[in-house]
């Protein structure tokens, strides 16, 4: 099925070069493969995550989306998108399209939402965006995620607070769907889809005692939700992190974010060609907290665990990178099951 969509955009594609116009890029491809794929699956639904912003974006070539979506805007890809939270957001409210629901994070930075509204005034549509006093987290375990918005309840397999939020903006989209397109959603299939909904290496716990927990964040914003997370249930200088991340990342925001929730770190090169290296990276490292390089990911993680263990601190946090989270998470999986 791969191969097949692949020949029919790959002639697409050597027309384009033909005509003295351009190859498509990489991700243009595979958006287009997932197009052909769909299409001829017959698929009901979709849902599409922009490659980078928005407003130039492969995803926008879809012209009639029912719903469009605006999660946390915060600095990130700044050397395409602006340097701004709000001229990011003016890339980013370029998927808003006439006639759409548009849904925005409850908590979006302030000077994000003059591009926002203003993009939705020009295409005449309504922002619809959670109550922060209507989203209440239920007491729980530690890293547990139960919420109640609006009367909606469910048990989230995301710890974190922004998860509810997150949530919140699921519920808001299927009761848009419903009420301007008439499609049939109970609240039950609504709180069934929050339960069980997963993604691997979003603050995935995949073992309570010792901790075993996987997260990709690799930006600042991300490093700090994942420290707030742990430091809201409360891990503070009780953890053994193993991190990796990209050179072209703000990987010393990021560590002075996390910092605070280590004992001792030890460092490695996520398989990337953009990738910070381990040295490098304890270097830094060694600013804020005890930190030692690792030859390679089952290595740092093998130590990390037994230093665990020797000083019985509370577990085991691998984060810093989605290549580093790709390389790890199938040790993790053998070792969550010792």
């Amino acid at each position: 099925t791969f191969l097949k969509a692949f020949e029919r955009v790959k002639v697409l594609a050597d027309e384009l070069v033909a005509e003295g116009s351009y190859h498509p890029t990489y991700f243009e491809m595979l958006f287009l493969m997932g197009m052909v794929i769909f299409a001829e699956a017959g698929v009901d639904y979709v849902t599409l995550e922009t490659g980078l912003g928005g407003r130039l974006d492969a995803t926008t070539a879809v012209e009639n989306p029912v719903a469009c979506v605006i999660t946390s805007i915060s600095l990130e890809h700044t050397e395409y998108l602006g340097d701004t939270c709000a001229k990011i957001a003016g890339e980013k409210a370029g998927i808003i399209k006439e006639g759409c629901a548009v849904v925005n994070y409850p908590e979006q930075p302030a000077e994000a939402m003059g591009p926002i509204l203003g993009a939705a005034a020009e295409t005449n549509t309504v922002i619809i965006t959670p109550e922060m006093d209507d989203i209440r987290l239920l007491r729980g375990k530690r890293l547990e995620n139960r919420i109640d918005y609006g009367g909606y309840k469910a048990s989230l397999q995301f710890p974190g607070a922004h998860q509810a939020n997150h949530a919140a903006m699921a519920v808001e989209i299927a009761l848009a769907l419903w009420r301007e397109f008439g499609y049939d959603i109970s609240d039950d299939a609504i709180e069934q889809g929050l339960s069980s909904a997963h993604m691997p290496a979003r603050i995935e716990v995949m073992r309570r005692h010792p901790l075993l927990l996987l997260d990709g964040c690799h930006n600042p914003d991300g490093a700090r939700v994942l420290a707030e997370t742990l430091t809201k249930a409360e891990y503070e200088e009780n953890l053994v992190g193993v991190m990796g991340m990209l050179a072209d990342k703000d990987y010393k925001a990021m560590l002075s974010d996390l910092a605070p929730c280590f004992a001792k770190v030890f460092t490695v090169t996520p398989a990337c060609p953009r990738a910070l290296s381990a040295e490098t990276l304890q270097k830094e490292a060694r600013f804020h907290l005890d930190a030692e390089a690792a030859a390679s990911v089952p290595e740092a993680l093998h130590k990390a665990l037994d230093y665990c263990e020797e000083n019985n601190l509370a577990g085991v946090v691998v984060c810093g990178s989605l290549y580093l989270a790709a390389e790890a998470r199938p040790l993790m999986l053998k070792e969550a099951k010792n």
